[in-house]
């Protein structure tokens, strides 16, 4: 299937986009679970609690037989608890991922531009499952956390880290210098114990993200083996399983703490240290670094000694994204208004849900809807703050580190036709097209991201070098004029690469997120295309699609704001439009910075019967500005230059 179209930015947006839930009215809810199998949710939810239940019961008693504990610390101060058997029968442990021990993690995400925009996840709901649950009369969190399971846990470790990570989530700002990324929102809290089978369960009634700062204990690794690093599981194909019956819900986890440690993966240098949630392909896994206060390029991000790195053995980019993991302060559970210093990749994933929760908010406001949790991943990926000794993405920041502000800054272009944000279908055998002029005025960025189908599983002791891929999408961009080709990020399939020799623009067989970066490329005719190799499971894939920077949209549609004509151009103070005879009656007006950034904005009501109106553009800085104008449907964009 070819649409090919004279400007990229008049592709139809939003193809498919019918989500909102819980957060808003109980007609958005019913908009959200008619994309999501909830049959089949509540049935792999019962199936994955019955498997889990007998699992408990032969593992507490092989644990009593060998003298092995069922919960407890770990050296480091992390909370650890006994969750059932591997497959080969070892004794399954998780533990919460917090190493005991300035720039906030607000300022490292940039998160404080959604803030300012009141976007504070108000009527938003956060999934979190940990060691036990928040403490629910905290002063930052009272009224806020809903235990949803039963499996609350008295721990105090287990109660303190789930506080803590609640805490970066959702607390108030009634304390000084702690306030969290979505302070008006609502926790569903759980216990990890039976993570799988409530987070169906949960999603089928609606929830669209959540945060999981917890994994494989590997320091109770038992015969299970180095092997079991970078595989993809049986674990990691269950959280796929549930991802592609929920294609809402995003799913965030940290990436793990055993860098540095007695348990690296002595064979590959420290690298392969992901299991579980984090090898899954439709999960964000998340990486932790030091915090940034003002962020100037590659140089200013430093790895956490403690952050596990991927890849997964099959070289996709895991972790997906970087975040402040270190000394980061939230809540602690020594009284009512406690607070505490902590640091870990659990203190890196829940600013990662945040951002998600700030970023669905903005979305629903903006369109009127949410996205898809592949649209999230696809913005997390195209907007990341870059990261690491290689351009592009690395087996140790993934994508980069986690940019709220960049994110928001796409949606507002989408606004203002100087991006694409787009939800779509790839039919099996087809190929989507679409051509555009690039006027070459900043670099030409875009991404696809998919929720790519459950692969299987391999639960071998080995390392095998095995594609989870299932659906392999290509992504690619082609210059019309020199016919010169644009290739995607893919990480080069060795363990000895370092610097920036661990990745190229390459044909990507690997991975469910695709990004092409252009810069210096000159101004010409572009074409865009998407396409699949072999046969695509279940006959057709959705994914999501993002462009920035290819310039301003065109509009082919004949209407009356067409002949809008604006003077003088360039500006100084006063721009006039005029529409000739036709009055301006009832017509928006928006102005945006060449970003995407939304400046100034005034509407006329259907009483305004002049056929011109003069704008005051003197508070602008000088440069290039879009001016858009709508009515109705109509709609047109011209340019203009501000002295």
């Amino acid at each position: 299937m070819n649409s090919k179209l004279t400007k990229m930015f008049f592709v139809a947006l939003t193809t498919s986009l019918t989500i909102n839930a819980f957060a808003q009215t109980e007609q958005d809810r019913k908009k959200i679970l008619a994309d999501t199998n909830v049959d089949f949710l509540m049935q792999f939810s019962k199936e994955q609690a019955d498997i889990t239940e007998k699992n408990m019961v032969i593992a507490k008693q092989k644990a009593e037989e060998l003298g092995m504990p069922v919960s407890g610390l770990t050296k480091d101060g992390s909370y650890f608890e006994l969750v059932g058997l591997h497959e080969n029968g070892e004794l399954k442990y998780y533990r919460t991922f917090n190493n005991v021990a300035n720039a906030s993690s607000l300022t490292t995400a940039k998160a404080q531009y959604l803030h300012n925009a009141n976007i504070l996840g108000q009527n938003m709901i956060a999934g979190i499952w940990d060691g036990g649950i928040p403490m629910q009369n905290h002063v930052s969190l009272a009224g806020r956390v809903v235990v949803k399971d039963n499996g609350a846990n008295l721990s105090p470790v287990g109660y303190a880290h789930a506080t803590h990570v609640g805490g970066t989530i959702a607390a108030s700002n009634v304390l000084p210098n702690v306030k969290g990324f979505l302070p008006s929102a609502t926790l569903w809290a759980n216990n990890f114990s039976q993570d799988v089978s409530e987070m169906a369960s949960q999603a089928a009634q609606g929830l669209i993200f959540s945060n999981h700062s917890y994994g494989f204990d590997a320091e109770n690794i038992g015969s299970v083996g180095v092997g079991f690093f970078g595989r993809y599981g049986s674990d990691a194909r269950s959280y796929d399983v549930l991802a592609n019956n929920a294609p809402y819900y995003t799913i965030v986890f940290a990436a793990g703490n055993d860098n540095g440690g007695s348990t690296p993966n002595p064979t590959k240098g420290g690298r392969d240290l992901l299991s579980q949630g984090g090898v899954s392909k439709n999960t964000i896994v998340v990486a932790a670094i030091n915090g940034i206060q003002n962020y100037s390029g590659a140089s200013s991000v430093t790895i956490a000694g403690f952050s596990s790195w991927g890849p997964t053995d099959d070289f996709r980019i895991k972790p997906d994204i970087s975040a402040k993991g270190v000394s980061v302060l939230s809540l602690g559970v020594g009284g009512l208004a406690d607070t505490e210093f902590n640091q870990g990749t659990s203190m890196a994933a829940p600013a990662v849900t945040g951002v998600v929760g700030l970023w669905q908010q903005k979305y629903k406001e903006s369109f009127g809807v949410f996205m898809r949790s592949a649209t999230v991943r696809a913005l997390m990926a195209h907007t990341a703050s870059e990261a690491g000794a290689a351009p592009g993405p690395d087996y140790k920041f993934g994508w980069g580190v986690i940019n709220a502000e960049a994110g928001a800054l796409v949606m507002e272009a989408k606004q203002a036709d100087l991006a694409t944000i787009d939800e779509r279908t790839l039919e099996n055998g087809t190929v989507y097209e679409v051509d555009f002029v690039y006027q070459a005025l900043q670099p030409l960025v875009a991404t696809i991201a998919w929720n790519d189908p459950a692969g299987t599983a391999l639960n071998t002791g080995t390392d095998f070098n095995v594609k989870a891929l299932v659906n392999d999408l290509d992504l690619r961009i082609i210059n019309l004029d020199t016919n010169l080709e644009y290739l995607p990020w893919a990480l080069v399939k060795s363990w000895t690469t370092s610097g920036a020799g661990i990745i190229n623009k390459a044909d990507n067989d690997v991975d469910n997120i695709e990004k092409i970066e252009i810069t210096g490329a000159p101004s010409g005719n572009y074409r865009l295309r998407v396409s699949h190799k072999g046969t695509l499971a279940g006959g057709s894939q959705l994914y999501s699609l993002i462009m920035s920077g290819a310039g301003e949209r065109l509009s082919v549609e004949e209407n009356v704001l067409e002949k809008m004509v604006l003077y003088p151009n360039p500006v100084s103070d006063q721009l006039t439009v005029s529409l000739g005879d036709t009055a301006l009656n009832d017509v928006d007006f928006e102005i945006f910075d060449m970003s995407g950034r939304k400046v100034q904005s005034m509407k006329n009501d259907a009483s305004y019967s002049a056929a011109s109106l003069n704008i005051n553009v003197s508070g602008l800085s000088s440069g290039m500005y879009i001016l858009k104008a709508k009515s109705g449907n109509a709609e047109s964009t011209f340019k203009f230059v501000k002295k």
